[in-house]
């Protein structure tokens, strides 16, 4: 992070894992098995499913992560290094079986005050990176963080 880079080089780039979408293939295979109609009707879902994962991608540049996500109307969300007020981790008990977790990033931005990032691989090395960001940023723009209540 120490390099002086464009503002939009990727840093890093990565996706949720399909792994998240096992309860729609558990739910298709028995549907298949048991009423093939409405086991077609199920796949439909579950391609869906399938295709909404592929095109949902989180984006870490110089400046920020962004989030873009969707499949008929896209959106892409972006929140700035310095604006991360914390970062918190969770590994739920099935996901811990393959290796993913969520990362909760709480920010001072406005219109994404809560970024989710679901079903991440290798979730401890991301969340230290971007808490290595944001600490460089903050300390390089000279952002203090005042809550008021």
């Amino acid at each position: 992070m120490n390099r002086q880079l464009g503002e939009k080089e990727i840093l890093l780039a990565f996706q949720p894992s399909q792994w998240t979408n096992l309860g729609w293939y558990l739910l298709l295979i028995f549907t298949m098995i048991v009423y093939f109609p409405l086991g077609a009707l199920i796949s439909l879902a579950t391609i869906y499913k399938y295709i909404e994962v592929q095109t949902w991608k989180y984006t870490c540049r110089t400046k920020g992560i962004e989030e873009r996500k969707g499949v008929f109307s896209v959106t892409q969300e972006e929140v700035q290094y310095f604006r991360i007020k914390s970062i918190k981790i969770e590994k739920p008990f099935l996901m811990r079986f393959v290796g993913l977790s969520i990362i909760h990033i709480i920010s001072s931005e406005r219109h994404k005050p809560n970024l989710v990032l679901y079903g991440i691989k290798n979730g401890e090395s991301i969340k230290n990176k971007l808490s290595a960001a944001a600490y460089e940023w903050r300390n390089k723009l000279g952002v203090r963080d005042n809550d008021i209540y």
